[in-house]
């Protein structure tokens, strides 16, 4: 199992889900609905699953309502991590400013990996990199009950990303158009090169 599996593994085991079935993604919510038996099918392998969210003012809404609007990148870091998760937001709020295009080819989404996290150990971030008035910037707090499928769909993603792939435990982003993962980034790094890949892929490459 390799780095982010491993990440993703324990914070599935926190979420009482044995690491034997990490392999996929879950549908998003609600649509287990339609199987008699109450199981969900497994999606396409590429789709990023819905979630549910509570951002700013704890207002619920679903994570799709992002990417239906335009592609994202959904930054994964969690509460009780002020100087790693602050360094590794920042290198993406500057990229981000050097590189351009955000508010109109993506928006960022902040969200905490871990179960017991709520919205304001997220949204102290917020203040932390001076983004608290910045519309293109949204810093929210997953529901328990979803965070399994978009942990299972990161572990999918890195595992097509091929072996090796790094990841630091405290910082991952993960790009999203459409509904489907672009890129993941593990590494921690996000020089405004990287990002300016990124952005082409969201104005038109294929998924990987």
């Amino acid at each position: 199992m390799n780095y982010v599996a491993a990440a993703a593994a324990f914070a599935l085991a926190v979420l009482g889900m044995p690491d034997s079935r990490l392999p996929g993604a879950l549908e998003a919510p609600g649509a287990a609905a339609s199987d008699p038996a109450g199981r969900a099918p497994a999606p396409s392998a590429d789709v990023f699953p819905d979630a549910r969210m509570r951002c700013g003012i704890g207002k619920p809404r679903l994570l799709a309502e992002s990417w239906q609007a335009r592609p994202l990148i959904l930054a994964l870091v969690y509460g009780a991590c002020p100087e790693t998760c602050t360094e590794f937001l920042g290198r993406l709020r500057d990229a981000a400013h050097a590189e351009g295009g955000l508010g109109s080819d993506y928006s960022i989404v902040v969200a905490s990996f871990l179960p017991t996290d709520r919205l304001e150990h997220v949204a102290h971030y917020a203040t932390r990199l001076g983004l608290t008035n910045d519309p293109s910037w949204e810093f929210c707090a997953i529901d328990p009950r979803d965070l399994t499928g978009v942990l299972r769909a990161i572990v999918a993603a890195a595992a097509r990303a091929g072996p090796g792939h790094a990841f630091d435990h405290a910082t991952l982003a993960v790009a999203i158009k459409h509904g489907r993962v672009v890129q993941v980034i593990s590494d921690g790094a996000l020089p405004a090169s990287r990002l300016r890949k990124i952005r082409a892929e969201f104005r038109g490459a294929e998924p990987i």
